[in-house]
């Protein structure tokens, strides 16, 4: 090994990775580190959304299928119904509903 080799492996080869290789590769890591986070972030919230809607159009079916089910049992008894829609009721989620045991 020659003087000129040793002194760039030795000393001119660390000291260029350190100044200039390593800073941008910490810059490329840190962007791949944003990219990969935005794309779980929108994977999950595609995945809650998929999940929340579910649950709500399946409350908002069971209200429906209630009601239906009691306005047609009182038309068929000749009775009145003036029960209110599903959809003119305000159902929050921090009621309780109809059916839910009264807190204690």
């Amino acid at each position: 090994m020659n003087i000129a080799q040793f002194i760039n492996e030795k000393i001119l080869d660390p000291i260029i990775e350190a100044k200039a290789v390593a800073p941008r590769l910490a810059a490329r890591e840190n962007e791949l580190r944003a990219e990969v986070t935005a794309a779980v972030t929108s994977e999950v919230t595609a995945a809650v959304t998929a999940e929340v809607t579910a649950a709500v159009t399946s409350a908002v079916d069971e209200r429906w299928a209630g009601w239906l089910a009691r306005r047609d049992a009182a038309l068929a008894e000749g009775r009145d119904f003036d029960e209110p829609r599903p959809d003119a009721v305000n159902h929050s989620v921090n009621r309780c509903s109809p059916s839910d045991p009264a807190p204690q």
